[in-house]
């Protein structure tokens, strides 16, 4: 199934070229003639799945976005990266290098995630078993995303202590939190 082409509409972003994509079959949100954003070229973005490309996000070198994932605002996508599942990319977000993306994670904001050292994925704990996605950020902060919590490492164990306490979801929540400071310290 072709699901996309690539336009005429071009640009350059540090010496890459970057073709505007279309949709030419409908699937998910997607409709026939919406456009997408932008690849480098056609192996950056799975033809099959409802993964797909929105806003400004680009693509390129030998990245690659598949499953359902969707990418969009102004995220970036490069080197080897492989993002997949149903992840969720958008914000000023930059994947590189060897950054593997999967299941139900969210990443948001100014993101900055090179390699595994800079995310920490976890799932079916807490009181509503959500994916509990943290990265770390271009100005060295830690963010979190978590059910309808998006906010700061520090915000996140704020939030923890007001709705949950010393209850075993607290305790669960604050255990993640000790483990992902471990995880994504420098």
């Amino acid at each position: 199934m072709t699901k996309y082409k690539l336009t005429d509409k071009t640009k350059e972003f540090f010496g890459i070229t970057l073709h505007q994509i279309v949709a030419v079959t409908e699937f998910g949100y997607v409709r026939v003639g919406d456009l997408g954003g932008w690849i480098e070229k056609e192996s950056n973005l799975s033809q099959e799945g409802g993964c797909w490309i929105s806003g400004d996000a680009q693509i390129s070198g030998d990245a690659q976005i598949y499953g359902n994932a969707q990418i969009s605002g102004n995220a970036w996508i490069s080197g080897y990266a492989r993002i997949y599942g149903n992840a969720l990319i958008s914000g000023y977000a930059r994947i590189s290098g060897d950054a593997l993306i999967s299941g139900d994670a969210l990443i948001s904001d100014d993101a900055q995630i090179k390699s595994f050292h800079d995310i920490c994925i976890m799932s079916c704990f807490g009181s509503e078993g959500r994916t509990t996605t943290a990265f770390n950020c271009k100005d060295k902060t830690i963010k979190v995303n978590c059910g309808c919590f998006n906010g700061t490492i520090n915000e996140f164990e704020k939030q923890i202590e007001k709705t949950h306490g010393n209850t075993q979801y607290g305790r669960e929540y604050k255990a993640m939190v000790e483990l992902i400071k471990i995880h994504l310290s420098d």
